[in-house]
């Protein structure tokens, strides 16, 4: 249904009589006043004045629907290349002729290891043998996500972005209640799952880089151990999703505490 003001003000009273002590504003699927519109601006002050009024707090919510991060498709809007991805493994005995897009890597088995052949696919050919091509599969866009896709909560600038479209119209309009009648933001499920099904592991631009950094070794010629148990799979699972922690908290988890820290939230 379509919020007024005057539907606030009766709601809030009722939730007040009933000894209720705040509200969330809680946006869903099937919202008739667009999401982080002007309207939808004017109607939260309404909301937010009414607590003052009543005495009541009213709280952010911080995502239409969830999980949060994506501001209701204002993300991806801004930044396409945000779009949520995942690295998948397909095994071949033979490789294709020509690859729709180019892989991340492609490795061929090489005794107990394997060969990053990579750089060659393409230019020579290769004859039978066990090969595990690396691409990437990003979301498709979905109605959930406003038509658009969930994104990459690794990246900082990504959540950067999210704060700046998400927050920076509540300041504008009600900052001064920050830390007061609008004591803080509920954030619903932010993730960092990979897209796609089975064969398919989370994936961020800068992993391969990160992953030398952290570990001091390639993450490249070890990748099927990510999907099945081969080489020092133990040891490379433990490296690769303690990264992922790292890249999650400081790519979301830390500038959100900051940005609410900076502003009494």
């Amino acid at each position: 249904d379509r919020v007024t003001e005057a539907a606030i003000d009766e709601q809030m009273a009722d939730f007040k009589d009933k000894g209720i002590g705040g509200v969330f504003v809680h946006p869903r699927p099937g919202l008739v006043t667009p999401y982080l519109s002007e309207e939808w601006v004017r109607l939260f002050r309404r909301a937010v004045d009414k607590g003052k009024e009543l005495g009541m707090k009213v709280w952010i919510y911080d995502e239409n629907s969830y999980p949060s991060g994506f501001a209701g498709g204002h993300v991806p809007a801004s930044l396409p290349d945000a779009v949520r991805t995942g690295l998948r493994m397909t095994r071949l005995e033979v490789l294709p002729s020509a690859f729709a897009a180019p892989p991340v890597a492609v490795l061929r088995s090489a005794g107990d290891g394997f060969e990053d052949i990579t750089a060659r696919v393409g230019g020579e050919e290769f004859g039978p043998g066990e090969y595990f091509i690396f691409d990437l599969n990003p979301q498709k866009p979905s109605p959930w996500y406003g038509g658009f896709t969930y994104v990459d909560l690794m990246r900082r600038d990504v959540t950067d972005k999210f704060l700046e479209v998400t927050f920076g119209p509540y300041k504008q309009a009600f900052g001064a209640e920050f830390g007061g009648v609008v004591p803080g933001a509920f954030q619903d499920e932010a993730e960092i799952a990979p897209a796609g099904g089975r064969d398919v592991v989370s994936y961020t631009p800068a992993l391969f880089e990160r992953f030398r950094a952290r570990w001091g070794y390639d993450l490249t010629l070890h990748l099927p151990s990510l999907f099945e148990e081969r080489g020092e799979w133990m040891r490379v699972r433990h490296n690769y999703y303690q990264l992922l922690l790292e890249l999650f908290i400081e790519g979301w988890a830390a500038p959100y505490y900051e940005f609410c820290a900076a502003n009494n939230l």
